[in-house]
């Protein structure tokens, strides 16, 4: 695709095009260039399913992140000694 601007930069994609679930009000898909889709600072669904496998897996690991549970913990709730 000749001339495609990435959604998230702004600037032309030059190599690998990577679609996101986002349809703009024109209905067309958008398109994140390879820098972006790889930044660990910005959320694409479709690259957290593909690194964890399922969308399930998905809002687990965004829950653990968000309450700050280590990934080796087997439950989202803190156990409380008695």
């Amino acid at each position: 695709m000749t001339g495609t601007i990435c959604a998230s930069c702004g600037f032309p994609i030059s190599g690998p095009i990577h679609d996101t679930e986002n349809i703009g009000a024109d209905g067309r898909t958008r398109h994140v260039c390879d820098r972006c889709w790889h930044n660990p600072a910005l959320f694409f669904l479709p690259r957290e399913i593909e690194i964890h496998g399922s969308y399930a897996e998905v809002r687990v690991d965004q829950w653990r992140k968000y309450l700050g549970v280590p990934a080796g913990q087997t439950t989202l709730f803190p156990v409380v000694p008695l």
